[in-house]
């Protein structure tokens, strides 16, 4: 009764069962159809002109479990995710560190100050000059994305994938792992795709 009538997202629209557990989401999660969902969702319950005027944020806002609400929106994204919003992470992000205390990354780090430090050492790699100095990388491995895409036409998604990953190791660790072109550490993406499968189904 609490969560359906006096919760503070209460006001949100959203399916009916999401507002007394998790296991929606859960369910979407498990079967792989979760954007699909959120989408329609948010189709669903967009609220009339007349609400939306009244009370902006229910335009771009859907409630997705007793305590979380989606966003589609630009100016949402930037609400929450921009740097000084007093918003922070919830305790789900607690599951993704070995050590909630001693180990966290970036990701699970729900700590604004030392976020904030992560984010400030790492924010050194995204700078203007930085993403210059990648050009050339991200431009080698696309020709030869680009290459194998008239030879491998069907395999255009998973050489995608591979793309993504080619950039990301020699950007980042200085590394080829070469996936483009040799299968040997094509592991690591489908060893990603499940983690982040289960991630999907804990949060």
């Amino acid at each position: 009764v609490y969560r359906l009538f006096f919760h503070l997202l209460s006001k949100y629209p959203g399916p009916l069962l999401v507002k007394v557990t998790d296991l929606y989401s859960v369910y979407y999660n498990y079967i792989g159809d979760i954007y699909i969902d959120a989408l329609r969702c948010h189709e669903r319950y967009k609220p009339s002109d007349a609400t939306a005027k009244l009370y902006f944020p229910l335009r771009t806002l859907v409630r997705y479990g007793p305590s979380k609400l989606i966003n589609n929106s630009a100016a949402g994204y930037s609400n929450i995710y921009s740097y000084g919003k007093n918003i922070g992470k919830g305790r789900e992000y607690d599951t993704l560190a070995k050590d909630p205390i001693l180990h966290r990354s970036i990701l699970n780090t729900t700590d604004k100050k030392e976020h904030g430090r992560k984010r400030k050492v790492i924010g050194q790699g995204f700078t203007e000059t930085a993403l210059r100095g990648y050009k050339s990388i991200i431009y080698y491995f696309v020709k030869r994305y680009l290459m194998m895409r008239v030879t491998v036409p069907r395999e255009d998604f998973k050489n995608s994938n591979y793309l993504s990953f080619d950039i990301i190791a020699n950007v980042v660790f200085s590394y080829s792992l070469d996936l483009l072109s040799r299968p040997d550490n094509r592991f690591i993406v489908y060893t990603i795709d499940n983690i982040m499968y289960c991630v999907g189904v804990l949060l």
